[in-house]
């Protein structure tokens, strides 16, 4: 592999014949957001399949190429996407005007 792989945080897991499950390295074992990716070997590229919201590509020419984006997807810490409402202004009704007497 190319440089830079001193700093890799993605851990690769052999799946099947030509797959690989890609985890992020620096959460526990337990963690569900440990799974970033699945990687498959299709006719001469990678196919990525990102299980974490991403706008990375899904196709490389090399694996090298798909573990770095790997890399650059968990290094880009995941939003939570369950948050607090924001806070509308609220403000009492306004009373109808009654009509003079």
């Amino acid at each position: 592999m190319a440089g830079g792989t001193m700093d890799r945080r993605a851990e690769l897991t052999h799946v099947g014949e030509s797959g690989w499950r890609v985890c992020d390295g620096t959460l526990p074992e337990d963690d569900g957001r440990r799974v970033v990716a699945f990687m498959e070997l299709v006719d001469d590229h990678i196919e990525v399949v990102w299980i974490r919201s991403t706008n990375a590509p899904t196709r490389f020419a090399e694996l090298d190429d798909a573990l770095n984006a790997a890399d650059a997807v968990i290094a880009q810490k995941e939003t939570p996407r369950s948050t607090r409402p924001v806070p509308i202004p609220s403000f009492p009704p306004i009373a109808p005007r009654r009509a003079p007497a």
